[in-house]
């Protein structure tokens, strides 16, 4: 996952997973942080958006 752009109040993130060849992107609104705050804002992003992914695969995957 990308995060492509941090910009005052959102956040564009990227994702592709490869196995599946399937790319999209959304943009998440953020709460207004400070500069030096953002490096965790965008760590956090990461591995939330990441479980969500990874969750809504699963729930695909055990549905069939």
């Amino acid at each position: 996952m990308d995060i492509v752009e941090i910009g005052a109040h959102r956040a564009t993130l990227t994702f592709t997973v490869p196995n599946l060849n399937v790319a999209s992107a959304m943009t998440v609104p953020l709460p207004p942080v400070p500069y030096l705050a953002r490096v965790h804002v965008e760590r956090s992003i990461r591995i939330g958006f990441s479980l969500a992914v990874i969750m809504g695969l699963a729930s695909d995957y055990l549905a069939i």
